[in-house]
């Protein structure tokens, strides 16, 4: 005070003190947020309470808690200073949030039977920041058969990642394999053999099996007939159906002609056949007919089945004989005077009884050729003996005759018949 003055005083000056205090100010540090995996943004505080003076300013600066991971941390203002002001800090904060990514699952396939193949995923927007992976692991819906089945991403996990996952599919496809229907015979007539396949190329899983039937063309006549495989099926398989053949072979049988036998001069019998080995199939019967070799003069023929034939038959044919047999003419009996006319060669008849209707041991009767008109006579010996002669006839294809004293061919004799049964003349 000492520049105090008035002339008409003494002034003593007592000096006195002025007291500049602190300005009070607030610095409230503002909030910040970064995603994970990025820098860190300025850090900024405002003056919430108070004011600076003129040009004055703050030294230090802000300054936050370490960590990268997202969550929050402390934005502290303690470090500003300025010996003019009593500074308030108060503390804001940095949040880091969650680094958003889409991740999406591979689509995957596998051939029906094989193991799954690895399930892997691709990052489709976003990335990883450093070294950073995604815990958890790709599943799929369960399922074995044919079909699609959803790949999952939702359990791959990190803290610091908001996941957007996107599914993929897992198709299954069919399994190939060929299937050959097996080549069948049969002998025609008989009943179809089972019919059989054969995996011929791939293989069916575990106990799987495949629905459906073999089935074959129609017909049943000798020839080839196809066996289809095209009705098998299993879902979980791809099929590819070989063709086989069901080969109908013919049917074995043989045949023999009958033998035959008519007297020289007729008309032949029917010619018939046996089937002596084999049999025909329900109403089938042969085409064609027998046949006999040329000639009618007495003798044997032989009666031919060759021709016989039906497709469906391997005919194993056995010729038969035709004999033709010597005529014996034999004259209408006209009261005691019979006569026969032979167009055949000396043949010996059975014996013929020599006196009352008994037979005498040794004795028999000879047939001669004679000429038309000439009159059969019978001896003990030969043609033409006189020595107890008697008359032959030939009835209903056996032998008659005259028995008893019978003195020549004047026909005056009794017509006695032989007490032996009567037979039919055998011819060669």
């Amino acid at each position: 005070a000492a520049s105090l003055a008035n002339g008409n005083y003494t002034i003593t000056a007592v000096d006195g003190a002025l007291s500049i205090t602190p300005r009070a100010i607030t610095v409230t540090a503002d909030a910040k947020s970064k995603v994970y995996g990025n820098s860190d943004p300025a850090l900024t505080y405002r003056l919430t309470t108070g004011s600076l003076v003129g040009n004055d300013s703050l030294s230090g600066s802000l300054s936050r808690s370490s960590g990268e991971n997202v969550g929050s941390y402390t934005i502290s203002a303690a470090a500003l200073a300025n010996g003019n002001y009593t500074i308030t800090a108060i503390d804001g904060a940095l949040s880091i949030t969650p680094r958003p990514i889409t991740v999406t699952a591979d689509a995957k396939s596998k051939v029906y039977g094989n193991s799954d193949p690895a399930l892997t995923y691709r990052l489709t927007t976003g990335s990883l920041v450093g070294n950073d992976s995604l815990s958890g692991s790709l599943s799929r819906s369960s399922g074995e058969n044919v079909g699609g089945y959803t790949i999952s991403a939702a359990a791959l996990a990190n803290g610091n990642y908001t996941i957007t996952a996107i599914d993929g599919a897992l198709s299954i496809t069919p399994r190939p394999i060929t299937v050959s229907a097996d080549a069948k015979t049969k002998v025609y007539g008989n009943s179809d053999p089972a019919l059989t396949y054969q995996l011929t190329a791939g293989s069916l899983v575990g106990t799987d099996s495949l629905s459906g039937s073999l089935s074959r063309t129609t017909g049943e006549n000798v020839g080839s007939h196809t066996i289809s495989a095209a009705a098998l099926t299993n879902g979980n398989y791809t099929i590819t159906a070989v063709d086989g053949s069901l080969s109908i072979t013919p049917r074995p049988i043989t045949v023999t002609a009958d033998a035959k036998s008519k007297v020289y001069g007729n008309s032949d019998p029917a010619l018939t056949y046996q089937l002596t080995n084999g049999s025909l199939v329900g109403s089938d019967s042969l085409g064609g007919s027998l046949s006999r070799s040329n000639g009618e003069n007495v003798g044997s023929y032989t009666i031919s089945a060759a021709a016989l034939a039906n497709g469906n038959y391997t005919v194993t044919t056995v010729d038969g004989v035709l004999r033709i047999m010597p005529a014996v003419l034999v004259n209408t009996v006209a009261g005691n005077a019979p006569t026969a006319t032979m167009q055949t060669p000396a043949v010996v008849a059975p014996p013929l009884p020599t006196s009352g209707g008994t037979a005498s041991a040794g004795t028999g009767l000879v047939l001669t050729p004679l000429a038309p008109g000439s009159a059969a006579m019978a001896g003990n010996g030969g043609a033409g003996n006189s020595a107890a002669p008697g008359r032959l006839f030939v009835v209903d294809g056996g032998l008659r005759g005259l028995a008893g004293s019978v003195p020549g061919t004047d026909g005056t004799a009794t017509d006695r018949p032989l007490q032996t049964p009567a037979r039919p003349v055998q011819m060669p």
